[in-house]
This record gives C-alpha cells, structure tokens and sequence, in this order.
C-alpha cells in the first residue's frame, strides 16, 4: 500500500514537473533553432536580429559545439532575402592544394582532370551568403587570394581570363584565437579586419547553465518524435544529473547525450540510467565530502536516521543514485 501511493504520489509530482518545464520552455527566447532563455544568449539573439538585414561580413567566435553555424543559418535566414544561396565549406577539410578551384572555380583543361568547367563556392553563393566554417585553417598562400575577393567583389576561375563580379556577403566562424595568429603571423591581419566587421561570440554552455533544462527538453522532443518514443519528460535525478555537468562539448555534446537517453529508455521518462555513465560519475563526485576526522565521526549524517530533520525521500534518493553509480561501474557502463 506505502510502495502504491509512494508511486502514485511521485507521478503526480513528475507530470506537476513537466507541466512546468514545458512552460518554461515556451518561454524561451529563441532565432530558427536556436534555443535559450539566459542573458548571453538574448545578446546572441539581439545582434543576429539586428545584422540579418544588412550585408556587412560577420564573425562568429567560440568553442566548438556552442552552435556557430546555427547563428550562421539564423542571420541568412532573417535577412531580406531567405531565399537567396547559403553555401557552407569547411576550411579545415579542404587540402591546401585544392583550395583556390573550391573558392574559385576551374576552367576546362586548367589543369589535369579538368575535363570541363567548375563553378567555385564563391560564384554558387552570388546574391546570398558564404560561410566560412573555421575560418583559421584556411591556408597563408590562399588568404591574399581570398582577400582580394572580398575587396574588389571579383575573383578569377583557375586556368580562366576574365574576371567573375559576385555579390556575396560573407559569414565566418572560428573556435581559435586568430588575433593571437595575426601576431604570430599565422593569419593575415588585413584579411581578419576584412572579416571582423562585426563579431558574435557564442558562450559555452558552462557560461549558461540555466540553458541546460530548455535544451534538454528541446532536444527530448526533437528525438522522441524522430524515434517514435513519446517521452514525457526527464526525470528529476536525471535533470539534476545534466544540470551539474560541465558540457565539455557544449551543445552538441547535450544533444548527443540526449539521443543516446531517447534511444536506449525504455520508460514512459528518461530515466538516471539512460544517461551516460559518466554522468553518474561526476554528479556522485560533485556530492561527496571530505571524510570527517575522530572529533567529528559522532555527528550524525545528513540523510541518516539520527540526522535531525531525516529526509526520507532524500534519503531514497541518495540509496538509489549510489547503487546505479556502482551496477554501471560495476558493468562499464554497458
């Protein structure tokens, strides 16, 4: 009977939680598929508001996985024209001796293999935007090329004679530091004043904390719907799980975690034990203290039946969260 009303009583209080979780996320501010409530991200959403309408070039700075390239989309997207071409290359895949034909385009015979002519991404985005996903690992011997470009609004074709006029407003991205490589002359200083008209920087998601639950439930929804899994919600030791993690990998590592919890729960929530075992792990280090010493090992322990004040739901927790930590250690997380 105390185990049936037990279950009964922590529903109510779960589907009470949700309700409001789903309020809240309501709530959020938030540009295309960007989600956030916290002061840092109002500041991300005001600039992307107020320079989607304009052609001015943009950098986008921060950590990897803070969502750069989703800041990208949102300022293209809010501009005049949506409709216009939004073309994405990632500089870091590019080989170096590749680099002027992706930017530039080729004619045929330029070179061998060049069996007929090659539009650049520079001419594919004419009328729309270029996003230059990390930005810093283009090459020094393309970056007076790629300048030029940007100055004079034209550029040459590999193996070609007259020059192609585009109209291309420019979008970057970068999670280095590239003041520190124009002074070490990694990066060219005029070409980062070219590109650093106006900078946005992404907080990480330690800077946000109060993001973590909006996102989560984001994220939740997005993978419960692309699974066929109607979740109802994260439970409360699963919540405050996330929510004292430190999110190396930001965003994009929240959003993994999340659809790994969305593929493997097999409950009616996400549960503690879908969450990765690491997790556990550093929730049950963040709660441990320092062992007391003789004078102090009579005091009774918060939690304990001779604690002043026993908790007992707290005390149920703390049982349950221990004895996943050690079936996960247990079985390697498996």
């Amino acid at each position: 009977m105390k185990i049936a009303i037990r279950g009964a009583l922590k529903s109510v209080a779960l589907e009470k939680e949700n309700r409001q979780l789903r309020t809240e996320l309501g709530k959020a501010f938030s540009v295309g598929n960007i989600v956030g409530n916290s002061p840092a991200m109002q500041v991300v959403f005001d600039l992307v508001q107020r320079v989607s309408t304009t052609k001015t070039n943009i950098m986008i700075l921060g950590e990897s996985g803070t969502g750069k390239e989703l800041v990208a989309h949102a300022i293209h997207r809010n501009g005049a024209d949506a409709s216009s071409p939004f073309v994405v290359i990632n500089c870091a895949a590019v080989p170096e001796t590749l680099f002027e034909s992706e930017l530039f385009g080729y004619k045929r015979g330029a070179f061998t293999g060049a069996v007929a002519d090659k539009k650049g991404i520079f001419e594919q985005a004419n009328g729309g935007t270029l996003f230059l996903d990390e930005v810093g690992d283009i090459p020094l011997s393309v970056q007076v090329k790629l300048l030029r470009a940007i100055q004079q609004r034209s550029f040459r074709a590999v193996g070609g004679l007259e020059d192609v006029t585009v109209d291309v407003r420019i979008i970057c991205a970068t999670n280095k530091n590239l003041e520190e490589m124009v002074a070490k002359g990694e990066f060219r200083e005029d070409l980062f004043y070219r590109l650093n008209v106006i900078q946005i920087r992404m907080p990480s998601l330690r800077e946000r904390p109060e993001d973590i639950t909006l996102l989560s439930e984001h994220f939740l929804r997005k993978f419960s719907v692309a699974m066929g899994k109607p979740l109802k919600g994260i439970a409360k030791e699963a919540a405050r799980m996330l929510q004292g993690y430190q999110f190396p990998g930001n965003v994009r590592e929240l959003e993994n975690i999340m659809e790994r919890a969305v593929a493997l729960e097999n409950q009616s929530i996400v549960l503690p034990e879908s969450l990765p075992q690491k997790l556990l792990l550093g929730t049950a280090a963040a709660g441990q203290v320092a062992s007391p010493g003789p004078a102090a090992s009579s005091a009774p322990v918060a939690g304990s039946p001779s604690a002043k004040g026993f908790d007992l739901e707290k005390g149920v927790e703390d049982f349950e969260r221990a004895h996943i930590v050690k079936a996960l250690s247990e079985t390697k997380g498996v």
